[in-house]
């Protein structure tokens, strides 16, 4: 409480101050490998499945997860990117209700940063996180990125950091209690990718290393704990 004051002031000039980047480039669906796609991936959330920080959007998250499993796996990979800048947990679902997903053999959730910013309370949260799952549905294959660990943010002053640093783990717990007790969940730490040398260049975004680094574990964790991933007939 003693901070407020000081984090209230922080926030309204990062606010005006921070450089903002826009969405990355290009159709927000593709195919990586040539032929009949047998394998498909789709990313919702916020502004990293949006490609915020990627110039194009062939090289951001969601195509990148493709790429990687398409050069394991030598089998044409089709992905959808369905991302919003600024998008927070309730946004996701309300649009998840009004455009259902299409089917897909693994879905990518980033969400969560906004949340934090935007001061969702722990309890809100929970309750989301179980509307999105019941959205999603049982039998769907889901990736949960963790929310970024916002003290390594370089665009965010302290003690502003630090304190949205605690935030993000406590919202990130509930998404990684979810991927230790329900089978068709993977959480993927990505923790470690938001060092200087990950970041776009507004110090809060991942970029175009950090996207690859990011689908190489993500593709590690899922197929090499042998947690069944289906593929497309």
């Amino acid at each position: 409480m003693l901070l407020f004051p000081v984090l209230l002031a922080q926030g309204m000039r990062t606010r005006r101050v921070a450089l903002r980047l826009p969405e990355a480039l290009g159709p927000r669906e593709g195919l990586a490998g040539e032929g009949q796609p047998r394998f498909s991936v789709i990313g919702i959330g916020d502004s990293v499945i949006a490609g915020v920080g990627i110039d194009e959007m062939k090289d951001a998250l969601v195509a990148s997860i493709a790429a990687v499993i398409q050069a394991r796996r030598d089998i044409p990979v089709k992905w959808l990117a369905r991302g919003e800048n600024g998008a927070k947990l309730a946004d996701l679902c309300e649009s998840m209700r009004r455009t259902p997903l299409p089917p897909a053999d693994m879905t990518v959730v980033s969400i969560g940063v906004n949340d934090v910013s935007g001061l969702t309370s722990l309890i809100r949260w929970q309750m989301q996180v179980m509307d999105l799952m019941a959205l999603l549905g049982p039998k769907r294959r889901v990736i949960l990125l963790g929310v970024p660990p916002m003290e390594y943010f370089q665009a965010l002053p302290q003690p502003l950091r630090w304190v949205l640093g605690i935030r993000a783990a406590l919202l990130d717990k509930t998404l990684q209690q979810l991927g230790e007790y329900a089978e068709q969940v993977t959480w993927l730490n990505i923790g470690e990718k938001f060092d200087a040398g990950h970041l776009a260049s507004d110090g809060y975004h991942p970029n175009a290393l950090a996207c690859v680094e990011i689908a190489s574990e993500m593709v590690e964790a899922v197929f090499d704990n042998q947690k069944k991933v289906a593929r497309i007939e």
